[in-house]
């Protein structure tokens, strides 16, 4: 009888032991997707980035912007390659950017992109008083996919929307289309260059606008007390100045 218990208990030991490890394995293999989804954004995010900072030493104020959107399980912006699909189906998880002036509040340049030239098309961007802060601003409007959009979507991510602002490389503050002209030398020259590196951008992460729904992109909201909290702790890249810049809402 007491070799059986024994028996019993090391096979008890053995099978919790099991358990235990799987679940180990099971979160280390959630954690590594998730670093590896976000290492993908924000690779695609830098290099959008990267166009814009051309585009505004290349032609300033007429910079025409910039959009891609991303295939998705459901057939959206899918092209012929089907390689290519399966990728950004699966392992890209950015609904779409895009990119460029924004100057549908208003502006003093008369060097602007023709309207047939312009590749920007921004979503909540846009001119009302709410998105003020982004007024004659160099942009980039990002969106992450949805449930619809990716299997297994993150609640941190999914449906989140994160706006990122050039900032110039003189004094750091945003880079204004008035102060940017066809002739450098005519204008604050400051603001045709952008900062290097983090520095240049401002990411704009509220908890609140941008119909983030109470949790900014990197956080999570706990559904009674409201309070948000930080769960993807560190992004190796421009996205981590998300992480940081995160406020209440787009004026916080």
């Amino acid at each position: 009888m007491k070799k059986i218990i024994r028996t019993i208990t090391i096979a008890g030991v053995f099978c919790w032991s099991s358990l235990s490890l799987a679940g180990t394995d099971t979160a280390q293999a959630v954690q590594d997707e998730i670093n590896s989804q976000m290492t993908t954004a924000d690779m695609e995010v830098s290099q959008a980035l990267g166009k814009l900072k051309d585009q505004l030493l290349e032609h300033l104020d007429a910079a025409p912007g910039l959009y891609k959107g991303y295939c998705k399980i459901d057939g959206t912006h899918c092209g012929s390659d089907s390689t290519t699909n399966d990728v950004e189906k699966k392992d890209v998880v950015v609904d779409f950017y895009t990119g460029g002036w924004v100057v549908d509040q208003g502006h003093n340049s008369t060097n602007l992109a023709a309207a047939a030239d312009l590749n920007e098309n921004f979503v909540l961007v846009e001119s009302d008083t709410s998105k003020i802060v982004f007024k004659k601003h160099l942009c980039l409007e990002v969106r992450f996919k949805d449930s619809s959009q990716v299997d297994y979507a993150k609640p941190f991510y999914a449906g989140k929307t994160i706006v990122l602002c050039a900032l110039n490389a003189s004094s750091g503050v945003l880079i204004d289309i008035d102060e940017v002209d066809e002739n450098p030398n005519l204008s604050t020259t400051g603001h045709v260059m952008v900062g290097d590196g983090l520095a240049g951008w401002r990411c704009f992460n509220p908890h609140t606008g941008l119909n983030n729904g109470g949790q900014a992109f990197g956080y999570d909201l706990e559904p009674v007390t409201k309070n948000t909290t930080l769960v993807v702790p560190q992004i190796n890249g421009i996205l981590n100045n998300c992480l940081a810049q995160a406020s209440d809402t787009l004026a916080g």
